[in-house]
């Protein structure tokens, strides 16, 4: 009996010491456990030297202002000498959604490359998402209007060259089948009733009995023919704990407690209600616990930024003092951070004839190629 406990015991002793054994040597056996990010995965094969460079990096990232505005594709390199970093601002309304994408022309990354790319997300300088280590995208759910920070780095010296877009996503589908956001005619806080009141969602325009669809996935809570709304349907939305409203239509194909899916068509466009005397249209809407808010960055549709050609041959380049001025996004309609002078800056990337660049000193920012000497 001693004998077996003595046995059982040495047993136990040897599968402890080969569990250490290989959460020390081969931490990666233990991935699917600890669920590390990909920061810690990188580090792993850095030295403490190299770890420190990229908390530096990350860091100066934090503190960068260059903006993406509504979307914003851009070609960055880091020409083959020392890693690439950067910061993005992205403001962010309630409903608007952000997916970053990181590609190649022609190649596809290499698992190794994948693993050194870093892409994270913060929120008042905490950490709210990152890129899973074997991917090149990340997506980002706001939850009301916020600014949040993106830093991308690729921790190596080895060439890396690649299109970054950013592009923002309504969190829904837009309402009318086939129809854009140039069919809203209609905004938030119009003047309705003689000045009585104002209006409480946006109006979306389409020849009577166009095809309304539902905007994303829930429950039809209700549907009725009443009020200033006529013939309305009601929609919930667990998801975001908020209700959706579609009034003035001419008729529908869904009954109360239906379950529905993003795209199926609801309804039909008409101008029932207190809209008898206006051309056909949906009056759409959202409402929370506390009342109706503003519905058309859940809906509004942005396009695809598209990667351009641009090309990047130089890994420096100078400013000719000709009203050089250093901007926080790809266009004069950004601010101004400073004016350059004849200042020598480091090209990171490009977006068509604008370069986003750093400074000496640290800045980063976009300034028209026309004001540059290569």
């Amino acid at each position: 009996m001693r004998k077996g406990k003595l046995f059982f015991f040495i047993f136990v002793l040897a599968v402890a010491a080969t569990g250490i054994y290989l959460f020390y040597n081969h931490p990666s056996y233990f991935d699917f456990i600890l669920k590390p990010t990909a920061r810690e995965i990188l580090y792993r094969d850095l030295t403490e030297q190299e770890q420190i460079l990229l908390e530096d990096q990350k860091t100066a990232a934090l503190k960068e202002v260059t903006s993406i505005g509504d979307g914003m594709a851009e070609r960055v390199s880091n020409y083959g000498n020392g890693n690439f970093f950067a910061g993005y601002r992205v403001e962010l309304k309630i409903g608007e959604n952000l997916k970053i994408s990181i590609q190649r022309d022609s190649t596809e990354f290499k698992p190794e490359e994948v693993d050194r790319l870093l892409v994270e997300i913060y929120h008042n300088e905490n950490l709210e998402i990152q890129k899973k280590p074997w991917s090149s995208q990340v997506y980002y759910d706001s939850e009301g209007d916020e600014t949040i920070t993106v830093v991308i780095q690729y921790a190596d010296s080895s060439h890396f060259e690649s299109d970054i877009i950013f592009q923002k996503q309504a969190e829904y589908t837009f309402p009318l089948a086939e129809k854009d956001n140039d069919a809203i005619q209609s905004f938030w806080g119009a003047s309705r009733g003689g000045g009585s009141r104002s209006h409480e969602g946006i109006d979306i325009f389409a020849p009577r009995d166009h095809p309304i669809v539902a905007v994303t996935d829930g429950r039809i809570s209700s549907v009725r023919d009443r009020g200033l709304g006529g013939k309305q349907i009601w929609q919930t939305d667990s998801k975001n704990g908020q209700s959706i409203y579609y009034a003035h239509l001419n008729g529908w194909n869904v009954e109360q407690g239906d379950r529905v899916r993003r795209g199926d068509t609801i309804g039909y466009v008409g101008n029932t209600g207190n809209a008898r005397t206006t051309p056909p249209h949906l009056h759409f809407g959202i409402y929370k616990s506390g009342g109706a808010i503003d519905p058309l960055s859940f809906v509004y549709q942005y396009g695809v930024p598209e990667p351009g050609n641009d090309e990047l041959v130089q890994e420096f380049a100078r400013a000719n003092g000709n009203a050089a001025n250093l901007r926080t996004g790809p266009s004069t309609q950004f601010d101004i951070i400073q004016d350059v002078k004849t200042e020598e800056v480091k090209i990171l990337g490009r977006n068509s004839d604008w370069y986003h660049v750093r400074t000496l000193d640290g800045k980063a920012g976009f300034i028209h190629k026309s004001v540059l000497v290569f």
